[in-house]
């Protein structure tokens, strides 16, 4: 039986004023799909990753509101996924895990 991997990144740029490099945008997903594929390498899985870029005021508010640390930073991210099996009998995907991650433009 062949392994089954889907893997969709969602890009969203949350702020006005610095321009976003392509070439480097491009490296970080990559980087985040070898990561994925390498740390959670299972069969029947479908992976949905956000990145949402912003700036220094919205990664302090949201390091804030979930991690309870009144600081910026360059790059948070979350495992979002639950660990129950999904039937998704139209694709067999079995699994699922989302990840978001929230990166610093100004910092990153």
């Amino acid at each position: 039986m062949a392994q089954d991997i889907t893997i969709t990144v969602q890009i969203t740029k949350d702020f006005d004023g610095l321009e976003v490099s392509v070439p480097n945008l491009k490296k970080l997903v990559k980087a985040v799909i070898s990561w994925c594929v390498t740390q959670y390498a299972i069969r029947d899985t479908q992976y949905e990753i956000s990145i949402a870029i912003v700036d220094d005021a919205e990664i302090l508010r949201v390091n804030k509101q979930f991690l309870n640390r009144n600081c910026s930073t360059d790059c948070l991210s979350f495992d979002l996924s639950d660990d129950e099996p999904i039937a998704n009998r139209k694709s067999k995907i079995e699994n699922r895990k989302l990840f978001e991650l929230v990166v610093n433009a100004e910092k990153a």
